[in-house]
């Protein structure tokens, strides 16, 4: 069980659960990018060694691999093979820089963004890779029979995180599933395994029930598995398949993003519908001064861009993105109470402004206002759904209120 988890759930937003799956490893992933901001957090996840053995034990049992476990140290006894959870997620809380993700390549997508350390461990953990963090990802070890356990685990735990529509039997939404879960498994097998839309492709006619396929990939779209969401929801765009909520849009939103495709008109419309962007017709993005102000901020110069600003709102003093960052460049000099003006001036202004709801959150749970915080984050989070900036602040006001005991 994880402490504080009901909480954690409300705080990271949809689609994640910390239900005990794999998937749940992306919502972890997404904790641990927030702990590893300030080294001190760390102690606030001192469950994690212990859930991640609870995992790995109810994996292997289902997977009818034999083992022992002596605290957090496994040794499986098909093959030859142990593992000290202890001390790897040592390494992955504190894990600097880039990680690598499926078959060595590096994710910038979101909402792990640069870092997919703990659901890549996971993975090459159940696969039996005594290396995992080296550079030859030789996970398998060529072993079939082991590959056909994995693969037939992982199809059933994806299928548990999602919600079957009617006209679909398990059994194929189990072979869709199986397409998605495959291709970091059969690049270690040697076979073919890009993202595999093609393979995907080729399965879901198979189903019967054709009016029953685009709920279900749409379905797969919501997953909380970043890999699996992120195939399907490209899938869903190519076929011109329509989101119908704002998580399926989110995922279409990040598929476009991971992949650098184009989005069909008819599909992109249907986004936009569901995650409108507030921040579209915010005047004043090419003034020179504002040109400028973003110049010195790069340069950590803020006296210099705080006098841009100043130039700005001179001219300008009902602009609520200039109040926000002006607000933002006070509370780097240490003039909070300055700051808390402009931002406050910024939200009566333009209440759906999300960027100054943020800044004024973070003043807030840094001040110690929790509930204050908490209000301003929430709001920003549901205005700019699915940003990972906004629950990431969410997470950060609660290590700050973790840290004073609350």
């Amino acid at each position: 069980m994880i402490p504080g988890h009901i909480e954690l759930e409300r705080r990271l937003g949809a689609p994640y659960r910390l239900d005990g799956s794999f998937a749940a490893l992306w919502a972890i992933e997404r904790i641990l990018e927030t702990v590893r901001r300030m080294p001190r957090w760390a102690q606030h996840v001192g469950w994690l060694k212990d859930y991640m053995a609870n995992f790995f034990a109810a994996a292997f049992s289902a997977m009818e691999i034999r083992f022992t476990r002596s605290g957090n140290s496994f040794e499986c006894k098909n093959i030859r093979y142990s593992f000290d959870v202890g001390a790897d997620i040592d390494k992955i809380i504190h894990a600097a820089g880039k990680q690598p993700m499926f078959y060595g390549l590096y994710t910038l997508g979101w909402p792990v963004m640069n870092l997919a350390a703990l659901p890549y461990y996971a993975f090459a953990t159940l696969a039996q890779n005594q290396e995992w963090a080296e550079a030859d990802h030789d996970m398998i070890g060529r072993r079939r029979d082991h590959l056909d356990r994995v693969t037939r685990w992982l199809v059933e735990d994806t299928l548990r995180g999602i919600e079957l529509p009617p006209g679909i039997s398990p059994k194929d939404a189990g072979s869709v599933a199986f397409a998605l879960v495959w291709p970091p498994l059969g690049f270690q097998m040697n076979e073919k395994a890009e993202f595999n839309l093609e393979n995907l492709g080729n399965r879901a006619p198979l189903i019967a029930d054709q009016y029953a396929l685009p709920p279900l990939l749409r379905s797969f779209a919501r997953s909380q598995n970043y890999f699996v969401r992120l195939i399907a929801a490209e899938y869903c765009k190519m076929r011109q398949i329509e989101p119908q909520n704002q998580d399926e849009a989110l995922a279409y939103r990040e598929a476009c993003a991971y992949f650098a495709t184009p989005m069909p008109a008819s599909v992109a419309n249907a986004v936009t519908r569901f995650l409108p962007d507030d921040e579209a017709d915010l005047p004043g993005r090419d003034e020179a001064e504002y040109l400028a102000y973003s110049e010195a901020v790069r340069r950590g110069d803020y006296s210099s861009a705080l006098a841009s600003l100043d130039t700005l709102l001179a001219v300008f003093p009902a602009n609520a993105m200039f109040l926000c960052s002006r607000g933002d460049t006070l509370a780097h000099l240490g003039r909070q109470e300055e700051a808390l003006v402009d931002f406050h001036e910024s939200i009566r202004l333009n209440p759906r402004y999300w960027q100054a709801r943020i800044n004024r959150g973070v003043l807030y749970s840094r001040a110690g206002h929790y509930d204050r915080a908490d209000a301003d984050l929430f709001e920003a989070a549901k205005i700019r759904f699915g940003d990972p900036n906004a629950a990431n602040n969410l997470l950060c006001s609660y290590f700050f209120r973790k840290d004073a005991g609350l």
